[in-house]
């Protein structure tokens, strides 16, 4: 199937702290067909800039984060049966979902087989809302959602999660109705490099970033076991700005007030 490409983005990270470099957020948006015709699809990509507290790093590793969509449009979810209880679960995390065919909503880092995480115990949506105790009609109208996760192939498939080139890494997709557009924010994290502080020396991230008080206890238990080092969580939060249906555009405030200082260069000299 052919996805018109409406829109491709940049955002910045909202962050200050010389220190806290480390991701630009860049988005492209196209437009849904088939069974997600009426929907505009965002994809999600986090580059590694390498400095601040990214130095020495070259990958994306985990996410705690949350999307919100933003014009009273709710998500569009993959729904499948994940364990083989013959009950549709939500596909949050994207089994079987690529991204050259996105079928919903769903977050995940690299290959779905090294993917370790679940829906966090602040988000609305319970893990299994199609079981017998889960909620099928909140799910199917929400417009904030969220998930902790990890890949664990740091050590043995790094090029999967490598974020330092093109728009770099893929981090997830949001499919919601033409015209909403979708708010972004939580925590990525790279693998362990080094911080610079005061223009000194690097030193040594904490391997759980900022005491892991926000990501789930699996999850932390998960990082724990694994062979994996991760480097500090860094906070981030950008919208992704949906266009007027048929319009191709390219947006990005960052990229404008990036033109806007060479236009302003050049004019000097």
């Amino acid at each position: 199937m052919k996805k018109g490409l409406l829109a491709v983005g940049l955002a910045c990270a909202l962050v200050t702290e010389s220190a806290r470099a480390g991701f630009q957020f860049n988005y492209t948006v196209t437009s849904g067909t088939g069974a997600l015709s009426g929907t505009n699809v965002f994809k999600f990509y986090a580059k590694n800039d390498q400095t601040g507290e990214q130095l020495n790093t070259h990958l994306l590793l985990g996410v705690s984060a949350t999307m919100q969509s933003l014009g009273g449009g709710a998500f569009t979810f993959d729904r499948r049966d994940l364990d083989g209880d013959g009950v549709n679960d939500a596909n949050v995390r994207g089994s079987g979902i690529s991204l050259s065919n996105i079928t919903g909503t769903f977050m995940r880092i690299g290959l779905s087989a090294n993917w370790d995480g679940g829906v966090p115990d602040n988000s609305i949506l319970p893990a299994k809302p199609y079981s017998k105790t889960g909620n099928p009609a909140a799910f199917d109208s929400t417009t904030s959602w969220g998930l902790d996760g990890v890949n664990l192939a740091a050590n043995t498939n790094p090029s999967a999660l490598e974020a330092a080139q093109g728009l770099g890494a893929f981090f997830g997709a949001a499919v919601v109705p033409e015209g909403s557009d979708v708010k972004v924010f939580g925590r990525l994290v790279a693998e362990k490099g080094g911080v610079v502080v005061g223009g000194s020396a690097p030193v040594a991230s904490d391997p759980v970033g900022l005491g892991n008080s926000d990501v789930s206890p699996e999850l932390s238990a998960i990082i724990a076991a694994s062979n994996v080092e991760l480097g500090t969580y860094i906070p981030f939060s950008f919208t992704a700005t949906a266009p007027e249906p048929g319009t191709l555009s390219v947006m990005g405030i960052c990229a404008i007030g990036a033109l806007a200082q060479r236009r302003r260069r050049a004019r000097r000299r």
